[in-house]
């Protein structure tokens, strides 16, 4: 996932500085690398950002004594000031701090021997007013003695270098868990700690037990949740008064977890957020920042929407002169409760905020309704997804369901397992419409079969479905296919057929136009029923119940259902169908992930196969015909061949 990178160098570099004062914006000390010209050892990690501050600035450095100065020709001579920085910068602005020699009256500086710039005692550090290409880069710094006497250079080399994984991974170096289409789903361990015991070392002892188990399993991302009790942040679930439970200096000293490369998923439970426990939390960090919050392993600070006064303290902080060095690796997220703004153009209106507000991620539970429109707006938007949080039980039905939707889902469900489902290469076929735009020409969407490679649908022709978009504000978003039974229309996939001794899995987003069906008709969404195969279809039986909605699959000489009466459906919602057999036991069925008044068939053995295509919006009869069109709107399907979890 990573790429060569050359050393480039430039001979000048035009620079200015920025007068900053002291006071609350004094940069810290602790958690700087030093390095001289002699190091040049380069950790190779990655990751860029937007927030810079150019020119120089006052960071109060400490003054180094050097009560035995030597002298030169001009008068005596200062020690060179100590330099820190960045090692490897996923970004082209790099900063670099400096100390203050104890005889120094001033300094001069340079990038990649340009041109000397004077600057004032005041002066400590200095950011790159403009972008450096990738390679390394040296930063010298001199001081400037009583009798105008240069002391040697303080340098450091800064090695500016990126990672070529996308979207919210951009600078990520840790080869994250991605599914066989070429989506990254990372993995999060799901509350990486415990803090029901009656001290902080049990509490400690525990919590990085979980740790370790969490990245031997896998894990991309390690959870963990804090707050500030007594002037200590800990980690703990809620915060509800006093704890033992272990401080967050604690876990971030343990050798194990600096030495991996997960990503820290911190949420942020502090009820009552001030901008001191924020500059709290973030020196804890920068006192780490050899091992997190660094190119190539960001660290990603979350809250929930009612809190969020939390990441604003936290984007504001990112900003000051302390936390130059880190604040390229700071990523913020948003998480919503379930289902919080019932009203999509405000859900929608709450993302965008979200973005505007600077955060790169927003974070929605699994269960939730219009679930896809969510995602969808999101992505448009450009900000990662994370969905919260998959279960133990069936867990890896909605992992694999969800596997290509989503950047992360956080689990309880054990990570091992979840990360095999989602690189389980086990694809069948997988269409997604949301990103296709309906215009004059257009006759296909593309869609894959077990791997990347891209096959295309027929649409808007005769018999085909009708390519179209839905606007901001409804429970779809984007581009979706639409069915109209009285014009015959349907999408011919291909011959899918499930793997020997196996059952399959089958998913749509869907959003239906009528649940009102005559006695004995069926409408099928998605279906290769022809003696044999699979569906996910509305029937009507003849005489009561009323219309159902159901998952089926041919086992032996008969087909098994897992059934919803359309009584708890709409036809203003979209939903999230998903329908799993492994081959042994349970038909299952789940609407939005939740299986509420769902009824379960039984059976065993194999789904049976035959030699007709998978058929969207209608059922295949032979290899041409068609019958049972749907009516609705129909944005996302997959089929995964499906065998024991």
């Amino acid at each position: 996932m990573r790429s060569p990178l050359s050393v480039l160098t430039v001979s000048v570099l035009t620079v200015f500085f920025l007068m900053v004062g002291c006071g609350d914006d004094t940069p810290s000390e602790d958690g700087f690398v030093s390095a001289d010209l002699s190091d040049t050892r380069v950790r190779r990690d990655a990751a860029p950002s937007d927030l810079l501050l150019d020119g120089g600035g006052r960071s109060d450095s400490p003054i180094v004594e050097d009560m035995d100065a030597p002298l030169g020709d001009f008068g005596p001579i200062p020690a060179a000031p100590r330099v820190r920085g960045e090692v490897s910068a996923g970004h082209a602005r790099p900063s670099w701090f400096w100390d203050i020699p104890s005889i120094a009256t001033g300094f001069r500086y340079r990038v990649d021997a340009s041109a000397w710039q004077e600057a004032s005692l005041s002066v400590t550090f200095f950011t790159a007013p403009s972008d450096l290409p990738p390679g390394a880069h040296v930063f010298e710094v001199q001081a400037r003695g009583p009798g105008s006497a240069w002391s040697a250079s303080g340098s450091f080399v800064t090695t500016i270098e990126y990672f070529t994984q996308s979207g919210f991974f951009h600078g990520v170096a840790r080869d994250l868990a991605t599914t066989p289409y070429g989506h990254i789903c990372a993995v999060s361990a799901h509350n990486c700690y415990q803090g029901a015991r009656n001290t902080s070392a049990a509490n400690l002892a525990e919590t990085l037990s979980k740790i370790h188990a969490a990245q031997a399993a896998g894990a991309d991302l390690i959870e963990l949740d804090i707050k500030e009790q007594g002037g200590v942040i800990r980690v703990e679930h809620e915060d509800t008064g006093g704890s033992a439970s272990a401080p967050l200096a604690d876990v971030l000293a343990d050798a194990a977890l600096r030495s991996g490369d997960q990503l820290l998923f911190i949420e942020i439970k502090e009820t009552a957020p001030s901008a001191s426990f924020i500059a709290a939390l973030l020196e804890l960090i920068r006192d780490q920042r050899e091992h997190y919050a660094r190119n190539g392993r960001p660290l990603v600070l979350r809250a929930f929407y009612n809190i969020r006064t939390n990441l604003d303290r936290v984007r504001v902080a990112l900003n000051k002169p302390e936390n130059l060095l880190i604040k390229h690796y700071v990523r913020t997220s948003m998480l919503y409760s379930g289902n919080q703004e019932p009203n999509m153009a405000r859900y929608q209106q709450m993302i965008t905020a979200a973005k505007n507000e600077g955060h790169q991620m927003v974070e929605f539970p699994y269960t939730d309704f219009n679930l896809s429109a969510k995602l969808n707006w999101a992505h448009a938007e450009a900000l990662g997804v994370n969905l919260w949080t998959v279960p133990n039980s069936m867990g890896e039905v909605f992992v694999a369901s969800l596997r290509d939707e989503t950047d992360v889902i956080t689990t309880d469900y054990p990570v091992n397992q979840a990360r095999a489902v989602v690189q389980g290469n086990n694809a069948l076929f997988y269409l997604d419409a949301t990103d296709q735009r309906p215009g004059l020409g257009v006759t296909s969407v593309p869609y894959q079969r077990t791997d990347q490679t891209q096959y295309q649908l027929a649409v808007n022709g005769a018999g085909q479905p009708t390519l179209a978009s839905a606007a901001a504000g409804g429970t779809l978003y984007g581009g979706h296919l639409v069915f109209d039974p009285a014009y015959g229309q349907s999408g011919l996939l291909y011959d899918a057929d499930a793997r020997p001794n196996e059952g399959v899995l089958v998913s749509a987003v869907a959003k239906f136009d009528t649940l009102t069906l005559p006695d004995g008709a069926t409408m099928a969404l998605l279906s290769k029923t022809d003696s044999g195969g699979f569906c996910i279809e509305l029937h009507n039986p003849a005489g009561p119940p009323t219309t159902i909605l159901r998952f089926g699959v041919r086992v032996g000489t008969s087909y098994v259902y897992a059934t919803l009466s359309t009584a708890h459906l709409n036809t203003t919602q979209s939903y999230l169908l998903t329908g799993a057999y492994d081959g042994d036991g349970g038909v299952r069925f789940w609407v939005d992930n939740r299986t509420t008044d769902i009824i379960i068939g039984n059976a065993s053995g194999p789904v049976v196969n035959n030699d007709s295509p998978v058929r969207i919006g209608a059922d295949p009869q032979g290899s041409t015909n068609t019958g049972f069109h749907f009516d609705g709107r129909i944005q996302r399907v997959l089929g995964q061949a499906w065998g024991s979890h």
